[in-house]
């Protein structure tokens, strides 16, 4: 952890402010809410999300909302690893500085992967079909534990890394549980997953319905 996140201390010993240090972290993406790091963890590539501090926010209200942000985040992360969700693991939390270590999930986005698979027209009915089946199946048992929150195609990554007998072996994964909660767990809930989702797809592949195959898939599951 000291190797990837340098602290700054007052003349009491209490922490003040963090910085990643920038010169073995590569900075991926800032939000509104956090930065995202890559790494290198003992040969494996990590990622390092980093809640920062809202300066406009009142002090101990910005400290409470982000230790139950991150809290909230690792637990929902954890709960989906231990029961099989393909979702990254998570190695390290630090709440009081707003720090989740997890795993780098290989793949490409939803996105990429639906740009890819439209350059095949000779392939794209069952391609879409098949990773529509995939999906829906996925999205199912990640309802049995959490809601996400933020189910948009960049957050659904497509790995088709295979193993020796031909076969997926992680073929969708979901990333950025930042939003995602486990106290409710309703019909509603989860259509509003769906929804997220198809208003993603609308904005980048308009022509293609992928979600009306999801919620076939669903409704006769």
């Amino acid at each position: 952890m000291d190797a990837f996140v340098k602290k700054y201390y007052n003349s009491e010993n209490e922490v003040t402010g963090i910085e990643i240090n920038r010169n073995i972290c590569k900075l991926l993406f800032q939000g509104a809410e956090a930065k995202i790091f890559e790494a290198n963890l003992l040969g494996k590539r990590i990622i390092i999300k980093h809640r920062f501090e809202k300066k406009y926010r009142q002090v101990h209200l910005d400290r409470n909302l982000r230790n139950s942000r991150i809290t909230k985040e690792s637990r929902n992360l954890v709960k989906c690893f231990i029961n099989g969700i393909n979702c990254p693991n998570v190695h390290f939390v630090d709440v009081n500085n707003g720090i989740i270590i997890m795993d780098y999930i290989h793949g490409v986005t939803l996105n990429n992967y639906l740009n890819k698979i439209c350059c095949e027209s000779e392939k794209i009915d069952n391609n879409l079909r098949e990773i529509s089946y995939e999906i829906g199946r996925a999205i199912s048992n990640l309802h049995n534990y959490v809601i996400h929150g933020d189910l948009t195609a960049s957050n659904i990554i497509i790995n088709e890394e295979k193993d020796e007998y031909g076969c997926y072996k992680n073929l969708i994964n979901f990333i950025d549980f930042g939003l995602s909660y486990c106290d409710s767990l309703t019909i509603e809930d989860k259509a509003v997953d769906l929804y997220v989702l198809e208003r993603s797809l609308e904005v980048t592949h308009p022509n293609i319905n992928i979600v009306s195959q999801i919620l076939l898939f669903l409704s006769h599951k």
